[in-house]
């Protein structure tokens, strides 16, 4: 089972787009590079773990962050972390930061929310998933695959949340000043 934390993005809306007429078309983004930010495996039980034949049973939370870098780079975190129960106990806590040096190219202003939080993501998580396959197994349980997520689910949500919060704001705002006239 997945869930998901909805945690404001950075703000790259602030990346400079250049735009050179009479030159060879940009792609919209480049991956410029990929790596392991943080990884963690837990086994707090063993070898006691490996005593019970009860299957662990895994709680799953999926994320994405972004930071601007500077320029047009843009830094896209996916994280994972997992905890598994095995008889009332914890069986193991993984817990991965992933993550990739993104050159935005020409997008549209209203469109980078959706390339930085959906897209970038699936191009992502096949090295997420396979991380988090090769850690289980290295840490004496059966390999976790990861079902396929939906980045474009956990995209609304964040903008539904984001409307939430403006319309709450918006509305404290008013209360302010019809207490402030009285």
């Amino acid at each position: 089972m997945a869930d998901d934390r909805d945690t404001a993005p950075a703000n790259p809306s602030d990346i400079p787009k250049t735009a050179n007429p009479g030159t060879q078309a940009e792609p919209p983004y480049q991956i410029m590079r990929q790596y392991i930010k943080d990884l963690s495996f837990e086994n707090p039980n063993a070898p006691q773990t490996f005593a019970s034949s009860a299957a662990p049973e895994a709680s799953i939370v999926i994320d994405v962050q972004t930071a601007a870098l500077g320029g047009r780079d843009v830094e896209v975190v996916l994280t994972v972390e997992v905890k598994a129960e095995q008889d009332g106990q914890t069986a193991y806590i993984l817990e991965l930061a992933y993550a990739a040096i993104v050159r935005v190219g020409q997008v549209p202003k209203e469109a980078l929310n959706a390339l930085l939080l959906v897209e970038v993501p699936r191009m992502l998580f096949p090295f997420v998933r396979q991380i988090v396959c090769d850690s289980t197994r290295s840490g004496g349980f059966s390999m976790l695959l990861l079902a396929p997520f939906d980045f474009v689910q956990l995209y609304r949500r964040r903008l539904a949340a984001q409307e939430e919060a403006q319309k709450a704001a918006e509305g404290k705002d008013a209360a302010e000043g019809e207490t402030a006239e009285a």
